[in-house]
C-alpha cells in the first residue's frame, strides 16, 4: 500500500444482525432487511438481491430465533433487487406476502432452473406460497403487532 492512501477493508461476506428494538432487528451488508420475533415464528421483511445473501441471511436468523420457523417474508414490491433471494425462503417453506403485481414476478423466479450452481430450492424443489395484500396486512400474536399498509 503506498504512504498515504487509506487501508479500506473490504465488506463482511454476508449480513451482520443489529438488534434495533425488542425482537426487532436488522440485517446490514450489501443489501439490508429487517425481521421481527414472534411468540411462535419469525417475520421478515425483503429477501434481498441474490439467493446467497439470502442464504446468508436465513443462517443469522436462526442463530437469534433458533427454535422458530421463518414463517413468512414480506416482499414490497417486483424489484428484482428486493426478490432476488426469495427462492431461499420458499426453499425454508416461508409464505411469501406480497403485492398483486409483484406475485407473477416471483412465480416465475421460483419457477427458474438453477442447474449450474444449484441452489436450496432447486436442490429440494418446493412449491411456493404467495399470499397477496391488498390495503392491510396485521401480523399480531399479543406480544408484537406488525402493520403493512399499500401505498401508491
Amino acid at each position: 500500500m503506498p504512504e498515504g492512501y487509506a487501508k479500506v477493508e473490504p465488506p463482511p461476506l454476508g449480513p451482520t444482525v443489529k438488534k434495533l428494538a425488542d425482537d426487532v432487528y436488522a440485517l446490514l451488508g450489501s443489501y439490508n432487511s429487517l425481521f421481527v420475533v414472534f411468540k411462535d415464528y419469525v417475520l421478515v421483511v425483503e429477501a434481498g438481491s441474490n439467493n446467497r445473501y439470502s442464504a446468508a441471511s436465513i443462517a443469522e436468523i436462526k442463530k437469534v430465533a433458533p427454535e422458530k420457523p421463518i414463517r413468512y417474508l414480506v416482499a414490497t414490491h417486483f424489484h428484482f433487487d428486493h426478490l432476488g433471494g426469495v427462492r431461499s425462503y420458499v426453499a425454508e417453506g416461508t409464505t411469501i406476502v406480497t403485492t398483486a403485481s409483484a406475485k407473477s414476478v416471483i412465480e416465475r423466479t421460483v419457477k427458474a432452473t438453477h442447474t449450474m450452481r444449484p441452489d436450496a430450492l432447486s436442490r429440494n424443489p418446493k412449491t411456493a406460497v404467495i399470499e397477496t395484500m391488498d390495503e392491510k396486512r396485521v401480523f399480531d400474536d399479543g406480544v408484537h403487532k406488525v402493520e403493512l399498509y399499500r401505498f401508491a
